[in-house]
């Protein structure tokens, strides 16, 4: 309770942009800008499942010490968020001790593969998915994200952005989907860490 309410007291709002230049600040224009925007987000995150999942995330950071938040566009609301266990998920630190790669397993149904990848599912998916005996047999899913040494600014195509994002199918070794993202999809606040250490 105290993480969350210290992090994000739902009656205040606990995050505000503004421009980084003093001068702007003081612009009509500017202010109703950044006003607008702020509003936003807020109405973003409060559409969101963010509450539940960062409550969750932080019972993590409070027992284990570190949590990890993944975030996404939604299909129902324009962000969903999901509370990741520690114990499926490894992480790498660059040399500023930030995490900047991270590989989840996770699993999921011939029905939720379907759903997820499409017609980019291994063989095995889609039979299952057509036998409604199987449709819920599971598939492990590793998801690796990690900076991209090969990504071109210029260029604004998934395969192209900053950080790359790999789904793999681990039975068969087949890559589901590949993609990207401008940012570091995966949240993860460490309450204390030793200096030699990543969790």
């Amino acid at each position: 309770s105290g993480i969350y309410s210290w992090c994000c007291p739902p009656d205040k709002r606990w995050f505000e942009l503004q421009p980084q230049i003093e001068e702007l600040k003081k612009l009509d224009a500017v202010r109703w800008y950044f006003t607008e925007v702020n509003r936003i987000m807020y109405d973003a995150i409060n559409n969101s499942n963010w509450s539940m999942m960062f409550h969750e995330t932080a019972l993590n950071m409070g027992s284990v010490g570190t949590g990890v938040l993944y975030e996404e566009e939604g299909d129902r609301t324009a962000i969903n968020f999901l509370c990741l266990n520690i114990e499926k998920v490894v992480v790498l630190e660059d040399k500023e001790q930030r995490i900047d790669t991270l590989f989840r397993e996770f699993e999921y149904t011939a029905r939720q593969c379907v759903q997820e990848f499409g017609d980019d599912c291994t063989e095995e998916m889609k039979k299952c998915n057509s036998d409604i005996k199987r449709m819920e047999e599971k598939f492990k899913i590793l998801h690796a994200v990690f900076p991209r040494k090969d990504s071109q600014p210029g260029k604004f195509d998934s395969k192209s952005m900053p950080i790359a994002s790999f789904y793999i199918c681990m039975k068969s070794k087949t890559v589901l989907q590949e993609s990207g993202y401008w940012e570091m999809p995966y949240i993860t606040p460490r309450t204390s860490k030793k200096e030699d250490e990543q969790y």
